[in-house]
């Protein structure tokens, strides 16, 4: 919780810096990801810094995911305005309203839209919950591994886009393999720590 009274959550495997100057408030997002409700301000705009990407506050609760490839920005309540401004890319700029993600790259910047509910279900983190709602095996593994020392492996490609359904604890990592090898069939081995999938 910041002076102002602006908090910020941070997901697994996340940093950021914070600057001094209360009167500019600005918070670089290094790497992972990270909730903010922030206490909206007009004099002093607080400002998220992840790469060459920058999100404004006009008053808002925001989710920012900063990747390998870029940044996404999910709007849950008021508004925010993504710019991107680095040297090798053109330079844009949209403003988000409730239930928008953008996600901006070097490549260029798109806005999709969803409930806002379905964005809650994406904060599950915040909870120790991990949802899936027809999320692919590959991605729902990513997201364990991030928890979890002990890690899965899915060892054949084929079944990386099988869709998976359904609530977790973070680190119900044999809960998620028992499943999976019930209801998709799936061949699952120990190797060390890690859990190999086929």
């Amino acid at each position: 919780t910041l002076p102002d009274g602006t908090v910020i959550e941070l997901n697994t495997d996340t940093a950021i810096s914070i600057a001094n100057d209360l009167s500019h408030p600005k918070v670089w997002l290094t790497s992972g990801e990270a909730y903010f409700q922030v206490v909206h301000n007009p004099q002093r705009p607080f400002i998220v810094i992840a790469g060459d990407h920058k999100v404004t506050d006009l008053g808002t609760k925001f989710v920012i995911h900063r990747t390998e490839k870029g940044i996404e920005v999910a709007l849950l309540e008021g508004r925010a305005q993504l710019d991107s401004f680095g040297r090798d890319m053109p330079q844009r700029s949209t403003e988000l309203t409730p239930g928008e993600i953008a996600t901006a790259t070097s490549d260029g910047m798109s806005v999709t839209k969803k409930p806002v509910q379905s964005l809650s279900n994406e904060l599950s983190w915040r909870k120790g919950l991990l949802v899936f709602d027809g999320t692919t095996l590959a991605d729902a593994v990513s997201d364990f591994n991030r928890y979890n020392i002990e890690k899965i492996v899915i060892r054949d490609p084929s079944i990386m886009q099988m869709r998976v359904n359904g609530t977790f604890p973070v680190h119900a990592r044999q809960e998620f393999v028992d499943v999976a090898q019930t209801v998709f069939g799936l061949h699952v081995k120990s190797q060390g720590d890690d859990t190999l999938i086929s």
